[in-house]
């Protein structure tokens, strides 16, 4: 199946190092909405970790707004535990 680290086929995937930023696109059609969602996403960050640290770009889009956020977590494994919370949102 590949000498890919990354794939799963072979049952085993590696965590690359550093792996500790998560970068999201919020789209929405009004800045409201998407801070709020972005909110949502930033609380969540500080459940896994108080130590989470964020920053966002908004820009217009063909249909309203998109936000550019990146969320900063001290390991690769808090990285993880808030990807899997993140499914609900």
């Amino acid at each position: 199946l590949g000498d890919d680290p990354n794939s799963l086929g072979g049952q085993m995937a590696y965590i690359g190092e550093g792996d500790d930023v998560m970068e999201l696109v919020i789209e929405a059609a009004a800045e409201a909405d998407a801070r709020e969602k972005f909110a949502a996403y930033e609380a969540l960050a500080k459940q896994v970790t108080a130590e989470a640290k964020s920053s966002s770009e908004l820009s217009r889009g063909p249909d309203g707004v998109i936000l550019k956020a990146r969320l900063q977590f001290t390991c690769t494994a808090e990285k993880l535990i808030f990807e899997m919370r993140a499914r609900s949102l």
